[in-house]
């Protein structure tokens, strides 16, 4: 059991890492040698500082993809190194692909393409001007007037 000697701000570190790892309060009190009460006023006071100052997750985002990029590296690095390729190559490739998934997973989709209108009609001048699409063309109306994504 640790002392009660960390201050107020290092306890509430501490409470909020061991809360991350999945330590109960009174797990986390019996370590850090304080009332269970204590811990719970902490934490609810970490989780209302945290929603009036949420954490910047760009900065949290860059820093896993940071990582994960470290992790192909050296595992293509392994890749190049004859001995260690022949023994563990199907693994190393399975460390990139799901380093590769995840930072898909992190990455934000990019916003949808705007909708294009495609018209399909076979114009003609000297036509009658259409009363469905507004334009002068030769026989039934052929536009279409729903919107596709493009690729």
């Amino acid at each position: 059991m640790t002392q009660n000697l960390l201050s107020q701000t290092e306890r509430k570190k501490e409470v909020y890492r061991l809360r991350l790892l999945g330590w109960q309060h009174k797990a986390i009190a019996d370590k850090l040698g304080v009332h269970e009460n204590t811990i719970i006023n902490d934490f609810r006071e970490i989780k209302e500082e945290l929603k009036r100052n949420p954490p910047d997750y760009t900065l949290i985002q860059q820093q896993v993809i940071d990582g994960l990029m470290e992790i192909i590296r050296r595992a293509n690095e392994d890749l190049d190194n004859e001995s260690v390729r022949i023994n563990v190559k199907p693994q190393l490739y399975g460390v990139i692909a799901n380093a590769w998934r995840g930072i898909r997973e992190i990455i934000p989709p990019a916003p949808p393409a705007a909708p294009q209108k495609i018209e399909i009609s076979f114009l003609n001048p000297n036509a009658p001007l259409c009363t469905k699409c507004g334009k002068k063309h030769d026989g039934i109306c052929t536009t279409i007037s729903n919107t596709v994504q493009s690729t």
